[in-house]
């Protein structure tokens, strides 16, 4: 089953690739242009990536969207590579199967591609990375963890302040791995207390016109009004009001349906985790770590409640919730499972039973978790295939990305 995992995951990479070198090429407005924000007007929220993009760029002699898409592809890569490694010797069972094959998790750039390569993909390959890092009987460098989550997150935190609620996600991986809660303690505290005090200095330096003027200006461009390209999306929102951001958002949920939408496709995301939560309760080596994640999944909701005000892109907040979790059941899996000889993943696969198979399928296949809804909702690959065929054909449903 692994081996079939390895091809789907290597056609999300290449998907992935493709659509990263279409962004590129168009200077998305959001994709890239969210990365090239920088301190050119000052320091600014979600400035730091940026600002080492463009400080590359020079010393490079290379335009800074060359940087940036290096950027994401190096991250994509790093959060690939770790899942596919969390999954060896995993228990396969048609919940994992359907979380991993989920819309809503490894494929959601694939099928909305103006939903990836946004800044969570950090976020992602943190997680990765340290999920990795926390493999079973492995000695452990705690000042070295310690310090670690204390230099990434504030990476995140300083390149995109949002992903401040979801980091109890990344502080669940260590205390799933630690036997000793006061261990885990010591070791997520500096980096959770410093990324608080980081967001609360972040918040006073939201961003005006000006400073999305002098943005726009070091990228060799020219604010105005109606900017495309690199100096639309991203950099013209940082000169807008938090007020501003609330009204477009009431705006686009009335206009756009959002209430008859999103509830549906909360329902699909979860619906895999659920059962895999069912079935992780009859073993009494892992019933004890569900409370983790479930604490950690409340939390994460809970604080993530002001984006979905702020912040019209209701598709993304879920996206990075059902990662999160899709990382710590991966996590789970791997701290309570030996490696399993092939044999045992060849018996798995002679036990599948057609309907749950199909079913799993269907879930895989059949739905889209949009990041907006501006365009009519589309039927998984089948409505995608029409989607980039329109797109292709310059008369795309919506923007690309």
């Amino acid at each position: 089953m692994r081996s079939l995992f390895l091809i789907y995951l290597l056609f999300i990479a290449l998907v992935t690739l493709a659509y990263g070198l279409h962004n590129a090429i168009a200077r998305n407005d959001w994709a890239m242009a969210e990365w090239l924000i920088n301190y050119s007007g000052g320091f600014v929220r979600r400035g730091l990536l940026g600002e080492v993009a463009l400080r590359f760029a020079h010393l490079c002699h290379v335009g800074p969207i060359a940087i940036v898409l290096a950027i994401q592809l190096a991250l994509y890569g790093v959060f690939f590579l770790c899942v596919y490694k969390l999954t060896s010797g995993m228990r396969w069972t048609y919940a994992t199967l359907a979380i991993l094959l989920s819309p809503a998790t490894l494929a959601f750039q694939v099928l909305d591609p103006p939903g990836g390569f946004r800044k969570e993909i950090l976020l992602f390959a943190l997680m990765g990375l340290v999920a990795v890092y926390l493999r079973p009987h492995h000695r452990l460098a705690f000042g070295r963890l310690a310090a670690f989550l204390l230099f990434a997150t504030q990476v995140a935190v300083l390149s995109h302040e949002p992903l401040l609620v979801y980091l109890p996600y990344l502080f669940a991986l260590v205390f799933l791995a630690l036997p000793d809660p006061r261990q885990a303690v010591l070791v997520c505290l500096p980096a959770a207390v410093l990324s608080l005090l980081s967001f609360a200095v972040i918040s006073r330096f939201s961003g005006d016109a000006a400073t999305a003027a002098a943005i726009c200006a070091s990228l060799g461009g020219q604010l105005n009004g109606n900017n495309q390209g690199i100096c639309g999306g991203a950099i013209l929102w940082i000169g807008h009001s938090f007020n501003y951001a609330r009204q477009q958002v009431a705006l686009s949920v009335r206009n756009l349906h959002y209430w008859t939408l999103y509830p549906f496709e909360i329902l699909l995301t979860i619906l895999p985790f659920f059962f895999w939560a069912l079935d992780a309760r009859k073993d009494s080596e892992i019933a004890p770590k569900l409370r983790i994640i479930f604490i950690a999944a409340g939390l994460s909701i809970a604080g993530s409640i002001p984006l979905f005000i702020v912040g019209a892109d209701w598709g993304r907040w879920i996206y990075i919730h059902a990662v999160g979790l899709m990382l710590l059941v991966l996590a789970v899996e791997r701290l309570r499972t030996p490696i399993a000889p092939p044999a045992r993943t060849t018996a798995w696969l002679t036990r599948l039973r057609p309907a749950p198979v199909l079913l799993v399928l269907a879930y895989a296949i059949l739905w889209t978790l949009p990041h907006m809804p501006l365009f009519p909702g589309r039927w998984g690959y089948i409505g995608l295939f029409h989607y980039l065929h329109a797109y292709a054909s310059h008369h795309p449903p919506g923007p690309m990305g």
